[in-house]
C-alpha cells in the first residue's frame, strides 16, 4: 500500500486512542458530547469503519437508509452488533453486520456504546442518528474534525494536543482492531 508523498497523518491505533480519550476528557464538552465522540471514536475504530458509515450528512437532518440509526445498534454485556445500512464495500447494497467484542481495556467499544445511551431519551426516536449532540445537532464529518482538533483547557497542553490530531488517519488494516467480525447482512 502506497501513500501520497504529503500525506503526513498518523495512523490510527490503540495509544493515539487512549491519549485522544484523555485529552477530550479535558475539554469544555458536555459529559454527553464527551461521551458521545468517544462512543463514535471507539465504534469506527475497532468497526473499521469509513467516516460516513456513521455520521449524518448535515447537523440537522439525515438520510434514513444510510445513516447509522439506534436501531441499528444492540448492546450486549460483552458485544456490540451493528447493522451498516450501507456501505462503500457493500456491492449489492444489502448493509453489514459487524460485532464488536469487549476488550476489558480502557478502549473498549462495548464499555463506550454501554455509557452513551444514558444521556439520550431514545423511546420513539428508534430511526433518529445514533450519534447526536447535547444542542441536538446530528454528528457530522465536519463537527467530528473540529472536536478532534479542539485545544483542552489547559492552554499549556494545546501543542501537545494539535500535533497528535491534527496528523492521524484512519486504517482499515491495523492488527489492533481483530475484535471485530465483519459479516453479510443476512
Amino acid at each position: 500500500m502506497t501513500f501520497r508523498k504529503d500525506d503526513q497523518r498518523l495512523p490510527d491505533t490503540l495509544s493515539l486512542m487512549r491519549h485522544r480519550k484523555d485529552k477530550m476528557a479535558a475539554t469544555d464538552l458536555s459529559d454527553q458530547d464527551k461521551t458521545m465522540y468517544w462512543s463514535a471514536c471507539t465504534i469506527s475504530f475497532f468497526g473499521a469503519l469509513r467516516i460516513g458509515e456513521y455520521t449524518s450528512p448535515s447537523p440537522k437532518s439525515y438520510t434514513p437508509h444510510r445513516t447509522l440509526s439506534l436501531s441499528d445498534v444492540q448492546l450486549d454485556k460483552d458485544l456490540v452488533r451493528i447493522r451498516l445500512p450501507l456501505s462503500k464495500i457493500d456491492q449489492i447494497s444489502h448493509g453489514y453486520n459487524i460485532h464488536l467484542s469487549a476488550t476489558g481495556r480502557s478502549v473498549c467499544a462495548v464499555r463506550a456504546a454501554a455509557k452513551y445511551p444514558h444521556y439520550r431519551e431514545v423511546r420513539g426516536q428508534e430511526s433518529a442518528p445514533l450519534f447526536q449532540l447535547a444542542s441536538g445537532q446530528f454528528l457530522t464529518r465536519q463537527s467530528i474534525a473540529s472536536t478532534l482538533k479542539m485545544p483542552p483547557r489547559r492552554p499549556q497542553l494545546a501543542p501537545l494536543f494539535l500535533s497528535q490530531f491534527a496528523n492521524w488517519r484512519r486504517h482499515s488494516r491495523s492488527p489492533e482492531r481483530s475484535q471485530s467480525a465483519v459479516h453479510p447482512a443476512d
